[in-house]
């Protein structure tokens, strides 16, 4: 069904008819990422009657603005802070109105970490102004002894993130979260942005949480090698089941998309600490020298020159669109870094 409805040009009328019967909110969905503008009215309703908020989310994203209404009613009926909040992330074209909305739910269901999310994304990554909506996020901050006239971004960072301890990881030798040993020649970096630093690293160390990075960089700079350049770090993966939404055929890059194997075997991975791609100098000139470092390992390794152009220097959200469409962020300066590389002798 997925390759259907992948390459499904022909006869789309009995594909979206056998989909529509089979009651499925994620087929659905991929009848919609694939064949917009067809049945959208009908996707909508069926997906919003399923109630499956998952696929809610990943639609609202991408659908157009005159839908936000429908969908958001349904949305606001789903009790998980983590959803909520993302839809307010990811959703790039919601206005005042909606946003007011969910910042409503988010308080209604009180949850520290993503109410506070919230709030940064709100106030120092989108910079908006809503009287409305900053009388309620000062509301929320007055219980943390803050306050909207005098707050900074570091002062939300304090008390968003528990302190996290990783003096006893940053002299570690490199994490176990990896394939030992390349048995393909890698090809390709891909970025990625994580939200705060010593929290992926700690992360990345933790055997139960199965992810993974080559590189992590700090708002400051700092730099952390978590994988060695040997291994396959698990940051990438993508599955050869299409019952996965990482299948690689959804990749929006044609090398990967043609590759039927997980993507982690030929890439190398660098977190940077972000919310919406936008680094600091220090934080882009040290991704400039770890890629270099990077060119250079496959150069010495595997007599292989890397081609620095958008098909082999990407973002996570070229690998997997379904479930990372906003990572590395819309201000990632991954065009900015092509050109700059290419005008360096590495």
């Amino acid at each position: 069904m997925i390759e259907k409805i992948i390459n499904g040009k022909n006869d789309i009328e009995n594909l979206y008819c056998e989909i529509y019967e089979n009651k499925s909110a994620r087929l659905l969905f991929l009848f919609y990422f694939y064949h917009r503008k067809y049945k959208t009215d009908d996707i909508v309703d069926k997906i919003i009657e399923l109630e499956d908020y998952h696929y809610l989310h990943f639609l609202i994203r991408i659908i157009d603005e005159k839908y936000y209404d429908k969908l958001l009613t349904s949305i606001l009926n789903c009790n998980d802070a983590k959803t909520i909040y993302y839809v307010a992330f990811d959703t790039k074209k919601l206005n005042m109105k909606h946003l007011n909305l969910l910042l409503d739910k988010l308080i209604q269901l009180n949850d520290k970490k993503y109410l506070l999310l919230f709030i940064n994304y709100f106030l120092f990554v989108r910079k908006y102004n809503d009287l409305d909506i900053k009388t309620k996020i000062n509301s929320v901050l007055k219980s943390y002894n803050l306050n909207i006239i005098t707050l900074k971004e570091e002062d939300i960072s304090k008390i968003m993130v528990e302190y996290v301890d990783i003096s006893s990881i940053e002299d570690a030798n490199f994490s176990s979260n990896c394939y030992k040993d390349r048995k393909i020649i890698p090809d390709m970096i891909v970025c990625h942005i994580c939200n705060n630093y010593e929290k992926a690293i700690k992360t990345f160390y933790d055997p139960h949480s199965e992810v993974s990075a080559h590189f992590v960089i700090a708002r400051d700079g700092r730099v952390k090698q978590i994988v060695s350049l040997d291994d396959c770090a698990w940051a990438n993966g993508t599955s050869v089941n299409d019952t996965s939404n990482a299948y690689y055929k959804f990749s929006t890059n044609d090398i990967i998309r043609n590759r039927k194997i997980n993507a982690n075997y030929y890439t190398f991975s660098i977190e940077h600490e972000s919310f919406d791609g936008s680094l600091t100098d220090i934080q882009y000139k040290n991704s400039l020298e770890i890629i270099k470092k990077i060119i250079k390992y496959m150069k010495d390794k595997y007599n292989y020159d890397f081609i620095i152009d958008t098909d082999h220097l990407i973002g996570h959200n070229n690998v997997n669109p379904i479930v990372k469409p906003s990572c590395p962020g819309e201000y990632f300066p991954l065009v900015k870094m092509i050109s700059d590389l290419k005008r360096t002798k590495i």
